[in-house]
C-alpha cells in the first residue's frame, strides 16, 4: 500500500484506488478512505507523527 506525497493518490499493488480525502485543520491531518477487495481501508496522516494504516479497522504494521 502506497500514498503519494503531495498528490493524494493511493495506490495498491500498482493499482490506482479512489480514495475519499477529508482534511482536518484542527490538528492538520489528512484521511484517506477507499475499498479494496471487499474490505474497508483507511490511511492517516498527521503533521510530525508517522502516518497509519488501518485495513477494517485493524492497524497494519509499518
Amino acid at each position: 500500500m502506497k500514498r503519494r506525497m503531495y498528490t493524494g493518490e493511493v495506490f495498491c499493488n500498482g493499482e490506482k484506488m479512489d480514495a475519499m480525502e477529508t482534511f482536518a485543520e484542527e490538528d492538520c491531518s489528512c484521511t484517506y478512505d477507499f475499498a479494496m477487495n471487499g474490505h474497508k481501508g483507511r490511511i492517516v496522516t498527521r503533521d510530525g507523527t508517522p502516518n497509519t494504516l488501518t485495513v477494517d479497522g485493524m492497524l497494519v504494521p509499518n
